[in-house]
C-alpha cells in the first residue's frame, strides 16, 4: 500500500471529487480525516463526512470525520488540533474547496466575488497556515490543492480568478517549504461527473468526456507521497497522468 502508515486531511470530503480521493486514500493504507461542512443528511446535496468515513472504515481502512467550515479561521484551528492531538502528525493535506461564481462583473454581487475568494483562495491558505507547522517540525509532507483549468479560461472572470490565485499560491509556497522537504502541488481534475455536477445540470447534458469522481484517486495518491525532491511545485492536470507527468523516472 502506497500510504501505509501516512496520515491525511482531505478537506472538502464529504461528496465528489474529495471523497473519492478520501476513499482511495484509505484504500491505500492512510489514516485519512475526512473534513467538510455537512455532517448531517438532508440538504441541498448528497454526501456526509460521516458516510465517507464509514465507507473507508468497512472497507477495512481507519478513517475520522471532523466538521469544519474551512474559512472560519477557528474551526481550522481546531480541526488541525484534533488531528495531531489523534494522531501526533499530519503527513497529508488535501485542500478540495471550490465555490463557481461565474456570472458577468457587471451582474456579480460584491459579497459573491468575495465568496468566492474565502472559499477557494483563503480557505486553503488557512489550512496550510495551521498545518505546515507540524509538517516543517517533522520535515516532511505534501500538500495537495484541487484546482481548475478555468484558471486559464477567458471568460467566468470571477472564477478563474480565484483557481489562478490558487496556482500561483501553490507554486509560491512549494518553494517557501522546499527546505523542510514538502511537496506542494496542484491538481486539474478536468471534467469529472460528480454528485453536484449531475444536480446542476440539465437532465440532455452530454457527459460524454466526463471521468468518474474516482479517476481522481491515482493521481493524487501520486501527489499524495512526493516531497520537495521528487515532485514539487507543480500544475498538474488529472488527463495527463502517466503520458506527460511525472516525469521519466519518477514512479
Amino acid at each position: 500500500m502506497k500510504m501505509k502508515g501516512l496520515v491525511a486531511l482531505v478537506n472538502g470530503a464529504s461528496r465528489g471529487i474529495g471523497a473519492a480521493i478520501a476513499r482511495e486514500f484509505g484504500k491505500e493504507g492512510a489514516k485519512v480525516v475526512v473534513v467538510a461542512r455537512t455532517a448531517e443528511p438532508g440538504g441541498r446535496f448528497p454526501g456526509t463526512i460521516g458516510e465517507v468515513a464509514a465507507a473507508i472504515n468497512e472497507a477495512g481502512g481507519e478513517a475520522v470525520p471532523i466538521q469544519c467550515d474551512s474559512t472560519q479561521e477557528d474551526q481550522v484551528e481546531r480541526t488541525v488540533r484534533q488531528t495531531l492531538e489523534r494522531y501526533g502528525k499530519i503527513d497529508v493535506v488535501v485542500n478540495n474547496l471550490g465555490v463557481m461564481i461565474v456570472s458577468p462583473v457587471v451582474s456579480t454581487q460584491p459579497r459573491h466575488f468575495l465568496l468566492g475568494l474565502r472559499v477557494n483562495v483563503y480557505a486553503p491558505f488557512l489550512m496550510c497556515h495551521y498545518a505546515l507547522p507540524s509538517m516543517m517540525e517533522q520535515r516532511s509532507g505534501s500538500i495537495v490543492n484541487i484546482t481548475s483549468g478555468a484558471a486559464w479560461s477567458r471568460n467566468g472572470s470571477n472564477y478563474a480568478a480565484t483557481k489562478a490565485a490558487l496556482n500561483r499560491y501553490t507554486i509560491c509556497l512549494a518553494d517557501e517549504v522546499r527546505e523542510y522537504n514538502i511537496a506542494v502541488n496542484a491538481l486539474d481534475p478536468g471534467p469529472i461527473r460528480t454528485e453536484v455536477a449531475e444536480i446542476l445540470q440539465p437532465p440532455d447534458h452530454n457527459w460524454s468526456a466526463y471521468a468518474p469522481p474516482r479517476a481522481m484517486g491515482p493521481p493524487a495518491v501520486f501527489l499524495a507521497v512526493q516531497d520537495a525532491k521528487s515532485f514539487t511545485g507543480q500544475v498538474v492536470r488529472r488527463e495527463e497522468f502517466r503520458k506527460t507527468w511525472p516525469p521519466v523516472g519518477n514512479p
